[in-house]
């Protein structure tokens, strides 16, 4: 059986480094449903913890809490570097200008 390891990327926010990877496919599309339906808080929360670690540690409720409480932007950022990572559309990579 061959290990598929999913794509990742390290991102800086803020001067801090998180390391974004990749959603399976179905959860990613359940996303992509969820999100055209309407943010929610929760919905943000577990998108960063199923897709995001700092410092080689993955998110729990709790590491959520202490890293972002007060830093609400900074979190936003974070999950926008989520989203732009899992969903972004290939096609419209800056190289495609040169065409």
């Amino acid at each position: 059986m061959e290990i598929y390891e999913r794509p990742s990327k390290e991102v800086e926010v803020d001067g801090e480094m998180y390391k974004i990877v990749a959603y399976p496919a179905m959860l990613a599309l359940e996303y992509q449903f969820k999100i055209s339906e309407g943010l929610s808080p929760t919905l943000i929360q577990d998108m960063i913890l199923k897709g995001v670690s700092k410092n080689g540690v993955a998110f729990t409720k709790e590491s959520f809490d202490r890293t972002f409480t007060g830093k609400i932007p900074h979190m936003m950022k974070v999950w926008e570097a989520v989203v732009e990572f899992n969903f972004r559309d290939p096609l419209d990579e800056s190289d495609s200008e040169s065409l």
